[in-house]
């Protein structure tokens, strides 16, 4: 599997040990193409990856692609074999985890649908947010966010569909409805 050095999928993972199943990347090798997906259940992140017919779908550690992106040599840089172990091309191994059934992702994926496209400037965002009290030191580009309308124009109460300038084509972002908790 190749994943593209500025993409981080690790980012898009739960951090609540109590959802295991979400803690980690999975790799699921589809009929459309093979994505990692990441989700943390606000947010999911289906990376389209390059595979070669030797991986196999399941979990793919955060460390085995942190580790991944830093080789030197060009070549091993974010390949990762996924197959019964996760290895990487300078001969290290990772165990592959069992970490449940991931969720079905594909089920919350828009289908084809009229929507609203919204475009920001991140930095813009980001200054925004500084200048509220957030610090957070790092450059972005711009985001696009599909909101899912109705063929009268109303709003619908579905994940929004979430874009980058340099996404790799085929990937999918998605902002997640949100249950008000009780």
């Amino acid at each position: 599997m190749k994943i593209p050095n500025n993409c981080k999928p690790e980012k898009a993972v739960s951090g609540d040990v109590s959802r295991r199943s979400i803690t980690e990347p999975y790799l699921d090798k589809t009929d459309n193409g093979s994505f990692l997906v990441s989700t943390d259940c606000t947010i999911l992140s289906a990376l389209k990856v390059e595979t070669d017919s030797n991986d196999t779908s399941g979990y793919v550690t955060k460390e085995a692609i942190t580790e991944a992106r830093k080789l030197k040599n060009p070549a091993w840089q974010g390949v990762i074999s996924a197959n019964g172990n996760l290895g990487l091309g300078d001969g290290r191994t990772y165990p592959r985890p069992d970490l449940g059934t991931f969720p079905s992702w594909q089920e919350v994926v828009p289908k084809e649908r009229k929507e609203i496209k919204l475009k920001f400037n991140l930095q813009a965002l980001v200054n925004l947010a500084e200048a509220l009290g957030y610090d957070k030191k790092n450059s972005f580009g711009s985001i696009i966010i599909n909101i899912p309308v109705d063929d009268t124009g109303e709003i619908q109460p579905a994940a929004w569909r979430v874009e980058t300038e340099s996404m790799p084509l085929g990937s999918i972002g998605l902002l997640m409805p949100i249950a008000k908790r009780q």
